[in-house]
């Protein structure tokens, strides 16, 4: 164990390097260093000691029940808003980078600098858009500055196909529902998670959020995983609680940093 004065100063010392204020009154309060562990991964900051990867390994393990606690608090509140929120503090936990200030890319283990000032000199920002190209317009986008690795890195990430259908209400008594068909294009990929970053073995995993993004209303929640496609449905809200043309389905990782699609229900009428 560590003393409290020698604690004190290594947390003192972390304080000054995290984006977020903490209590400085406080350097002894295990909350105000669970922050710091917090903001220190996220960061990708150096720990002073083994004893503080050993608590980050314990602060990032227990966090997850408690984010997915606070999602299911939001979803059945209906917050749209606060939920997805939520969604991205659990992909920062599980990839180790700030939601809205870093760039997905980072997520790659080869991403330095340079490659990074390479890629988004060419008018890509996100890992999703590089897993949209062909290899062969990858090479051609990327030219010179194509690592050797990064191909094979893309690998470790998922590019899901989403179809949907719009059913509507059935003479059996079945409500309108949206018929999901989720399909992953690269067949190579295991639907173990790439989280070098997270200190336990993690399967991939979505949530599909339905809700009203104008007035942030969440109707439905669904979390699944699947290894290489995935047919589910949802049941539709009544109209008497939203307008269909407002209506959006949200897909969202539960692993991966700005892994998030959105499809207009409207478009489907």
């Amino acid at each position: 164990a560590i003393g409290g004065s020698l604690m004190e100063n290594y947390n003192a010392a972390l304080s000054e390097k995290v984006p977020y204020i903490v209590d400085t009154n406080h350097l002894d309060d295990p909350h105000v260093k669970a922050n710091l562990l917090f903001q220190a991964h996220f960061s990708r900051l150096e720990l002073p000691i083994t004893d503080y990867v050993t608590d980050l390994k314990s602060v990032l393990d227990q966090s997850i029940r408690i984010i997915q606690a606070m999602i299911d608090i939001c979803a059945n509140s209906g917050w749209l808003s606060s939920a997805l929120t939520c969604m991205h503090l659990l992909q920062m936990v599980m990839q180790g980078l700030w939601f809205e200030k870093d760039s997905s890319l980072w997520m790659l283990p080869c991403m330095n600098e340079s490659l990074f000032n390479d890629i988004s000199g060419k008018g890509i920002s996100s890992l999703q858009e590089l897993l949209n190209l062909s290899k062969m317009n990858l090479q051609l986008a990327l030219q010179q500055s194509l690592h050797p690795d990064l191909y094979q890195e893309l690998q470790h990430f998922p590019h899901v196909q989403v179809k949907l259908k719009l059913h509507e209400k059935h003479a059996k008594g079945l409500k309108q529902h949206l018929s999901i068909n989720l399909e992953k294009k690269n067949l190579k990929h295991t639907s173990r998670a790439f989280t070098p970053r997270f200190p336990k073995v993690k399967e991939e995993a979505w949530w599909l959020v339905l809700g009203n993004v104008s007035s942030s209303e969440l109707f439905a929640l669904k979390r699944v995983s699947f290894s290489n496609r995935l047919l589910t449905r949802m049941e539709l809200p009544s109209l008497a609680l939203t307008n269909l043309q407002e209506l959006k389905l949200i897909l969202v990782s539960d692993c991966y940093v700005g892994f998030e699609h959105e499809y207009c229900i409207g478009d489907l009428i």
